[in-house]
């Protein structure tokens, strides 16, 4: 239920009311909100505080305007809660250790789903980006388009939105990192003999080799001296090379 506000923190206490009402009110993606007059009314407080929290609201990928509609609440947005996550882990100085170990223990744990639940059509792109992974590499490219794509194959694979949200988060992540310190030639290659490898084991089913080449395939990435270096990835895992075993 909506209620009047007293003034302190007004626009934050109006998302927070908006939020609530969402909740409550069980709406759905395309749902309208109540106009800008009747959060005024209900509310208790000016226009001016309203829009700055519906503002506010839209840029946290909550709700989103429509002309001739008006604000409406704003379907999953995994790419800008990614985008927002990778930056809050650059602004707080996340170990990069840290996101790797989260990465390997998601990558690994889930591809019991990924042989259970890949069809044609996932199997097709995993094989499609080894192919442009290799072509990427011949050119001279960096070869992180095909490299974003397999995995991406194996999330989409895996069947579970919850799992996608987090594939997009480290996506942002690591995308921007070795687009910032490219890897060398040869780590290109191992990368590529690696996927084929996880892409082998998966399509026969082999759950425990699919985990322990993936596992090896996070273990060199974690290892290789370009991602080294930078201060603000500095703890290493007392012992990664036994995570997820």
């Amino acid at each position: 239920m909506l209620k009047p506000l007293k003034r302190r923190n007004l626009y934050e206490r109006i998302v927070e009311q908006v939020k609530a009402y969402i909740a409550e009110n069980g709406l759905q993606a395309g749902d309208r909100l109540p106009t800008e007059s009747e959060l005024v009314e209900k509310l208790g407080v000016s226009r001016s505080s309203v829009r700055e929290a519906m503002k506010a609201l839209e840029m946290m990928g909550i709700v989103s305007t429509r002309p001739r509609i008006g604000c409406v609440v704003r379907s999953l947005d995994l790419k800008t809660i990614a985008e927002h996550l990778s930056f809050r882990f650059k602004v707080d100085r996340t170990s990069l250790y840290e996101l790797l170990e989260a990465r390997l223990l998601l990558e690994t744990t889930m591809l019991p789903l990924v042989i259970e639940r890949a069809t044609e059509e996932h199997f097709a792109k995993m094989e499609e980006s080894v192919r442009l992974q290799e072509q990427e590499i011949e050119q001279g490219s960096t070869g992180v388009d095909a490299d974003v794509m397999f995995h991406e194959a194996l999330f989409e694979a895996a069947g579970n939105k919850v799992l996608q949200g987090f594939s997009e988060i480290m996506k942002e992540f690591f995308t921007g990192l070795r687009q910032m310190r490219p890897p060398s030639r040869e780590r290109r290659l191992l990368a590529l003999a690696e996927h084929e490898a996880i892409y082998d084991a998966i399509s026969k089913g082999d759950v425990d080799r699919a985990r322990e080449e993936m596992r090896k395939h996070l273990h060199h990435y974690m290892t290789i001296e370009d991602i080294q270096g930078t201060d603000i990835y500095r703890r290493k895992p007392t012992d990664f090379a036994t995570i997820s075993r």
